[in-house]
């Protein structure tokens, strides 16, 4: 079968919906747990979502105004990142050297620091009150492409069962519905993409224009 190349350019991306639930059934084969190291970890501010590092042996523990990194071996105290209203959850993305902060406090933020330094690299506007965050080595691959085609929608109304059909391209990053789709892989995450106003190529026919399907060019007017 030949292959055609799909090219999408859009002017105006709607990041719908982020799902920060697993949608990959964990299977714990261990029949008992027990506790095999305390660590006692002083500092003030709560404590949320802990995080952990298992290729280097790092915790991540969000401590309301900054987050501490600690050896998970030792206990010892390796870093602390300042910067922080009301953290929440870490999300490591280890192939570019980043870590993710959710904060809640203010306005809502994603505290982005580098993964060698723990440095402060800045930060992502997010909204008020942003929880937990999620991230996997599949959360950046395409779980789904489909295209809207009812042509009686001419808005979005923030419903995405119905937003999915209006005319333009749906895209969705991390998990692809395996059993359904029978992909062969999985992601705890998935993201949501809507386009308005897009411009779409297929090979070299353009079959959207503007959010507007070519019918006379494809000979369904």
């Amino acid at each position: 079968m030949p292959t055609r190349a799909v090219r999408v350019m859009a002017s105006k991306l709607v990041f719908f919906l982020l799902v920060l639930a697993s949608f990959v059934p964990f299977a714990f084969t261990q029949g008992s747990w027990s506790v095999v190291k305390t660590f006692h970890i002083a500092g003030a501010g709560a404590w949320d979502y802990v995080t952990f590092d298992s290729d280097n042996h790092r915790l991540y523990v969000p401590r309301t105004t900054d987050t501490m990194v600690i050896d998970a071996d030792s206990g010892k105290v390796i870093a602390d990142i300042p910067g922080q209203k009301r953290a929440h959850g870490v999300a490591l993305v280890p192939k570019v050297g980043r870590g993710f902060i959710s904060d809640g406090g203010g306005n809502g933020a994603v505290l982005v620091f580098d993964l060698k330094t723990n440095a402060v690299l800045g930060t992502i506007a997010a909204q008020p009150d942003a929880d937990g965050v999620i991230y996997d080595k599949n959360s950046d691959r395409v779980g789904e492409l489909a295209f809207g085609t009812n042509l009686e929608l001419s808005r979005m109304i923030g419903v995405l069962l119905q937003d999915e059909k209006f005319p333009g391209v749906h895209l969705a990053f991390g998990d692809p519905y395996g059993s359904q789709t029978h992909a062969d892989w999985a992601s705890k995450t998935h993201v949501d993409v809507l386009t308005r106003k897009c411009d779409v190529w297929i090979d070299e026919d353009q079959v959207i224009n503007r959010g507007c399907y070519q019918l006379d060019h494809l000979g369904l007017s």
